[in-house]
Parts: C-alpha cells; sequence; structure tokens
C-alpha cells in the first residue's frame, strides 16, 4: 500500500513538472494494475496465514513430544560419532595389523 501510495505521489509529481505530457499519458491502466496487484498481495498473505496457521495446529501435536532441536546440537553429535567411530576402527585395524606380525 505504501509503495502504491509512494508511485502515485511520483507520478502525480510528474504530470505537475510536465504539463505538457498531461493530455498524451494515460496512466489509469497502471494505477488499476497496481490497485489488482495489491488486493491479489493481500489475499496471497492471507491465504499463507490461514496455511501457516493450520499446519502450526497439526504439526505440534505430533512434535509436542520431541525434544527441543537444534540442527547445530544434532551435527556435533554426528562428528563425535564419526570421530569416536574412525577412532575405533583405526584401533581395531591397528591391533590386527599388530597381532598380523607375530603370527
Amino acid at each position: 500500500t505504501e509503495q502504491a501510495d509512494g508511485i502515485n505521489w511520483e507520478l502525480e509529481e510528474i504530470r505537475k513538472t510536465l504539463p505538457e505530457l498531461k493530455p498524451h499519458i494515460d496512466l489509469t491502466p497502471v494505477q488499476q494494475s497496481l490497485t489488482e496487484m495489491q488486493k491479489l498481495l493481500t489475499e496471497m498473505n492471507r491465504l499463507l496465514e490461514r496455511v501457516g496457521n493450520l499446519s502450526e495446529k497439526y504439526s505440534s501435536k505430533w512434535i509436542d513430544w520431541l525434544p527441543d532441536f537444534s540442527l547445530l546440537v544434532a551435527l556435533k553429535w554426528i562428528m563425535l560419532v564419526l570421530i569416536l567411530g574412525t577412532a575405533a576402527l583405526a584401533g581395531w585395524y591397528g591391533a590386527a595389523a599388530i597381532r598380523g606380525l607375530f603370527l
């Protein structure tokens, strides 16, 4: 709405500044198109709000029992498991190699 008002104000200023162009330029279709776009954006925002409310209502039932989730914490745990697993495999193969030297 503010953008449309700003554009309308700028158009009026242009018309005042250049009076000789006034009869040659009809900006009514532009204003109508801006008004239509504003209506469509308002409707889309209303629909997105409704969809957001619906998804919150249905998803919160299933997610309430889960603990708080942070992607960073999950990545830290995954890295810890990978490092421990790598160390365990290295130890296992190292021990097998040492045992192979004595057999």
